[in-house]
């Protein structure tokens, strides 16, 4: 066999192998996307029953407003 024959039964050979079907992929990018949304929700309603919890603790405990009569030590 001369070269010129060897290299086009290669390419002959390469050619007739059946193409191996693609394996179909998820996509991952919309999926990370939406585990960070969901994460930032989650996140804000923590924030907000933990600022509405402090609010209300604050005002269960907190000192209630008196008011006093101030005594001078000069006369007008």
């Amino acid at each position: 066999m001369t070269s010129q024959n060897q290299s086009e039964t290669e390419d002959t050979r390469q050619t007739n192998v059946p193409k191996r079907n693609k394996k179909r992929r998820i996509k991952k990018r919309p999926f990370i996307i939406l585990g960070i949304i969901l994460l930032l929700v989650c996140l804000g309603f923590y924030i907000n029953a933990s600022y509405k919890s402090g609010l209300k603790v604050s005002s269960d405990h907190g000192k209630k407003q008196e008011l006093h009569k101030f005594h001078s030590t000069h006369s007008n």
